[in-house]
């Protein structure tokens, strides 16, 4: 190769070397995130406040997550039957009101924070304890049965969920570091607990017709095997959870001295100081070089397509997809799931993938994932490999690995574009919602009213 084009050569990998391998950054994150995790494990920090932000930080999803753990069971008894996960993704979209209405009023300082973080706390409890005596009423609405105290009460217990990211993470941004990584353990430990207490509660089977002896007449009638215990019974030892979590939290901001004596003050700076952060505001919200606009678009867009999916669509197609295979499949498949999401989050914080190249491998196998996925919900009630062992192990594995691949490149996206600072990282959830709402409204469409699903009839003893 002659010297000047091999000078040519330089300069083009130079010019894309920051677009496709961000190593100043990943490097940087992982020191800085290690050196929490070394803090933790060498107990540089107070046990009973780590304890109490893991209670804090379980209380934001826990009450979500335990309904969708309840979906093989619910949908065999609910009017609504495998549509039920359609209807409640639509129900945690409009959840969402609750964060916007708090948008909106978060500057007129009419109540602290702290006071609003209690009675939400307080709503998923009632809603929770409420739930484990309804949720298996149906109400004649416009002549059709639907489950409507559950879908009252599941929308109270999103409202916790949806509030959380701009309520209670704002409020932990008062503590050092590492009790927030303690925070993000527990959210995880709200998908693990309801995800154990489901597979610990079992699945009931499909009925099985036998014939009884009424007074010399011989009828046919359904018999199915029940559970361990009832969704009722579930539901009340979530309430209790959340009673618990609420009053740790009462504890931690009004009962102890630990928010004051270990909040991190802002530092007023120098005039010195003063000045270079002057100077350096515009390196912070302005365009980071190493990070060429167009590649910011497409990775927002990114965001918002794989929340169309993850928020939307595939938690409405799951039951088309597994409950072919039959309701212990679905079981399985949906608690792992909640269960492989949070390790690959953990995973993904402390090792963030920041090359686009990975990324968009990562993407491609992703799609791949959500493809059959699909194609085995679009073929119900007959997909590919039906009846076979095979089918079922393939299925259970599609879903466990998409779910932790989809949890593991959100999170590196959002360590790319934390370098945009809060700019980027706004845009980031605007995308996350917009397709999370744009994703459960199609499937909703697609699902009752196109009819381009269908579930297998149930059959009747005759």
């Amino acid at each position: 190769m002659s010297s000047k084009k091999y000078e040519r050569f330089r300069e083009k990998e130079e010019q894309e070397a920051p677009i496709l391998q961000l190593g100043s950054l990943n490097s940087e994150m992982v020191h800085q995130r290690s050196k929490t995790l070394r803090k933790i494990f060498r107990g540089e920090h107070n046990y009973l406040l780590s304890a109490l932000c893991v209670s804090f930080g379980m209380s934001t999803w826990l009450p979500v997550n335990s309904v969708y753990s309840q979906m093989p069971l619910l949908t065999q008894y609910a009017p609504e039957s495998w549509n039920l996960a359609s209807y409640f993704s639509v129900v945690v979209q409009i959840a969402n009101i609750a964060p916007l209405g708090y948008y909106f009023v978060r500057d007129r300082q009419w109540c602290p924070d702290s006071i609003l973080i209690c009675l939400f706390l307080l709503l998923g409890t009632l809603a929770s304890c409420l739930l484990s005596f309804t949720y298996h009423i149906p109400v004649s609405i416009f002549g059709a049965q639907h489950s409507f105290f559950f879908f009252l009460f599941a929308f109270f217990l999103s409202m916790v969920g949806c509030v959380s990211s701009v309520l209670f993470l704002p409020f932990m941004g008062r503590l050092p570091e590492v009790y927030l990584v303690s925070f993000f353990i527990g959210e995880g430990i709200s998908g693990f607990i309801p995800s154990f207490l489901a597979l610990l509660q079992g699945v009931a089977k499909d009925p099985v017709c036998i014939s009884v002896n009424v007074s010399g007449v011989v009828t046919k009638q359904e018999v199915m095997k029940e559970p361990l215990f009832s969704s009722g019974l579930f539901f009340f030892v979530i309430s209790t959870i959340m009673l618990f979590n609420t009053l740790c939290f009462l504890y931690l901001n009004y009962f102890s001295n630990l928010m004051s004596k270990y909040s991190v003050k802002p530092k007023s700076p120098s005039n010195s100081e003063a000045i270079n952060v002057n100077s350096s505001r515009n390196q912070e919200t302005d365009e980071d070089p190493d990070i060429p606009k167009f590649l910011l678009i497409v990775l927002i867009v990114v965001v918002g397509i794989i929340n169309c999916f993850s928020n939307g669509i595939l938690p409405s197609i799951m039951s088309y997809s597994c409950l072919p295979y039959g309701p212990e499949t679905y079981h399985w498949s949906l608690n792992i799931n909640m269960i492989i999401g949070p390790l690959s989050s953990y995973f993904a914080y402390f090792i963030p993938l920041v090359s686009v190249r990975l990324l968009a491998f990562c993407c491609i196998v992703e799609i791949l994932c959500i493809n059959y996925e699909l194609i085995t919900a679009f073929t119900s009630p007959f997909p590919p490999l039906i009846g076979t062992d095979i089918g079922v192990v393939m299925i259970i594995l599609v879903w466990m690995f998409g779910a932790g691949l989809i949890s593991y490149i959100k999170l590196s996206i959002a360590a790319i574009l934390r370098r945009r600072h809060k700019k980027a990282l706004f845009n980031y959830g605007i995308s996350t919602q917009i397709g999370s709402t744009i994703g459960a409204i199609l499937a909703f469409i697609l699902i009752i009213y196109a009819n381009v699903l269908h579930s297998v009839p149930k059959k009747k003893c005759v």
